[in-house]
Protein backbone atom coordinates (compact mmCIF):
# COMPACT_ATOMS: atom_id res chain seq x y z
CA UNK A 1 0.00 0.00 0.00
CA UNK A 2 1.00 3.44 -0.62
CA UNK A 3 2.10 6.12 1.94
CA UNK A 4 -0.71 7.80 3.02
CA UNK A 5 -0.49 11.50 1.55
CA UNK A 6 -0.87 14.57 4.13
CA UNK A 7 -3.28 17.00 3.51
CA UNK A 8 -3.53 21.24 3.24
CA UNK A 9 -6.80 22.87 3.74
CA UNK A 10 -7.17 26.03 1.74
CA UNK A 11 -10.27 27.95 2.60
CA UNK A 12 -11.76 30.65 0.70
CA UNK A 13 -15.03 32.33 -1.30
CA UNK A 14 -15.11 32.09 -4.72
CA UNK A 15 -11.75 30.26 -5.54
CA UNK A 16 -12.70 29.41 -9.02
CA UNK A 17 -11.72 33.62 -9.83
CA UNK A 18 -8.64 33.44 -11.75
CA UNK A 19 -6.48 35.04 -8.97
CA UNK A 20 -7.48 32.17 -6.19
CA UNK A 21 -7.44 29.89 -8.79
CA UNK A 22 -3.67 30.71 -9.72
CA UNK A 23 -2.72 30.32 -6.31
CA UNK A 24 -4.37 26.91 -6.07
CA UNK A 25 -3.01 25.70 -9.12
CA UNK A 26 0.79 26.72 -8.19
CA UNK A 27 0.10 25.40 -4.64
CA UNK A 28 -1.27 21.83 -6.01
CA UNK A 29 1.76 21.51 -8.38
CA UNK A 30 4.60 22.68 -5.50
CA UNK A 31 2.67 20.31 -2.64
CA UNK A 32 2.17 17.59 -4.94
CA UNK A 33 6.21 17.21 -5.50
CA UNK A 34 6.36 16.69 -1.53
CA UNK A 35 3.66 14.60 -0.83
CA UNK A 36 0.77 17.13 -0.36
CA UNK A 37 -2.40 16.59 -1.18
CA UNK A 38 -4.91 20.34 -1.17
CA UNK A 39 -8.30 20.18 -0.01
CA UNK A 40 -9.97 22.86 -1.39
CA UNK A 41 -13.00 24.38 0.74
CA UNK A 42 -15.10 26.87 -1.24
CA UNK A 43 -17.37 29.28 0.55
CA UNK A 44 -20.64 30.08 -1.45
CA UNK A 45 -20.23 33.63 -0.39
CA UNK A 46 -22.05 36.55 -1.90
CA UNK A 47 -20.53 39.72 0.25
CA UNK A 48 -24.32 41.14 0.35
CA UNK A 49 -25.69 38.44 1.98
CA UNK A 50 -27.11 38.93 5.84
CA UNK A 51 -24.79 37.68 9.31
CA UNK A 52 -27.48 35.08 9.32
CA UNK A 53 -26.91 33.42 5.74
CA UNK A 54 -23.67 33.96 6.25
CA UNK A 55 -22.66 31.92 9.10
CA UNK A 56 -25.04 28.94 7.44
CA UNK A 57 -21.19 27.96 6.34
CA UNK A 58 -20.60 26.91 9.68
CA UNK A 59 -21.13 23.28 8.75
CA UNK A 60 -18.14 23.78 5.65
CA UNK A 61 -15.97 25.25 8.07
CA UNK A 62 -16.51 22.72 10.89
CA UNK A 63 -15.79 20.46 8.66
CA UNK A 64 -12.03 21.62 8.32
CA UNK A 65 -11.22 20.48 11.68
CA UNK A 66 -12.38 17.10 11.23
CA UNK A 67 -9.31 16.00 8.98
CA UNK A 68 -5.94 15.98 10.12
CA UNK A 69 -4.13 18.09 7.79
CA UNK A 70 -0.73 19.69 8.17
CA UNK A 71 -1.75 23.41 7.57
CA UNK A 72 -4.22 25.42 6.96
CA UNK A 73 -4.88 28.59 4.18
CA UNK A 74 -7.45 30.82 4.61
CA UNK A 75 -7.47 33.16 1.38
CA UNK A 76 -8.68 36.00 3.49
CA UNK A 77 -8.87 38.72 0.58
CA UNK A 78 -11.73 36.55 -0.86
CA UNK A 79 -13.75 36.43 2.48
CA UNK A 80 -14.74 39.51 3.05
CA UNK A 81 -16.29 39.12 6.53
CA UNK A 82 -13.80 39.82 9.43
CA UNK A 83 -15.63 37.30 11.63
CA UNK A 84 -15.96 34.80 9.07
CA UNK A 85 -11.94 34.74 8.70
CA UNK A 86 -11.76 34.47 12.33
CA UNK A 87 -14.76 31.77 12.32
CA UNK A 88 -12.11 29.33 9.93
CA UNK A 89 -9.54 30.10 11.99
CA UNK A 90 -10.45 30.00 15.09
CA UNK A 91 -12.16 26.25 13.73
CA UNK A 92 -8.54 24.63 14.25
CA UNK A 93 -7.60 26.61 17.29
CA UNK A 94 -5.70 24.04 19.32
CA UNK A 95 -4.47 21.46 16.77
CA UNK A 96 -1.39 22.32 16.58
CA UNK A 97 -2.11 23.51 12.82
CA UNK A 98 0.05 26.09 11.38
CA UNK A 99 -2.77 28.50 9.88
CA UNK A 100 -1.69 30.84 7.38
CA UNK A 101 -3.51 33.94 6.32
CA UNK A 102 -2.89 35.38 2.72
CA UNK A 103 -3.65 39.18 1.64
CA UNK A 104 -4.74 40.17 5.08
CA UNK A 105 -3.51 40.12 8.04
CA UNK A 106 -5.05 37.46 10.91
CA UNK A 107 -4.55 37.47 14.49
CA UNK A 108 -2.76 34.44 15.50
CA UNK A 109 -1.85 33.69 11.86
CA UNK A 110 1.13 33.70 9.93
CA UNK A 111 0.68 36.36 7.49
CA UNK A 112 1.33 36.74 3.91
CA UNK A 113 0.23 40.21 2.87
CA UNK A 114 2.08 42.04 -0.02
CA UNK A 115 2.15 45.61 -0.28
CA UNK A 116 0.78 47.21 -3.36
CA UNK A 117 -0.07 50.31 -2.53
CA UNK A 118 4.19 51.42 -2.76
CA UNK A 119 4.84 49.42 -6.15
CA UNK A 120 1.77 51.26 -7.23
CA UNK A 121 2.98 54.35 -6.17
CA UNK A 122 6.52 53.52 -7.43
CA UNK A 123 5.33 53.19 -10.80
CA UNK A 124 3.36 56.09 -10.80
CA UNK A 125 5.95 58.07 -9.75
CA UNK A 126 8.03 56.57 -12.52
CA UNK A 127 5.42 57.45 -15.17
CA UNK A 128 5.47 61.06 -14.01
CA UNK A 129 9.08 61.41 -13.45
CA UNK A 130 10.50 59.74 -16.60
Amino acid sequence: MGQKKKIIAVCGAQLYEEKEFSFLSRLHKAANKLGYVIMAFNLSLDPLKSEDEIMNEDFLIEMIGKFDCSALIIMSESIKTPELRKKIRDSVEGSGMPVFSIDRELDDCINIVSDYGDGFKDMVRHVIVH
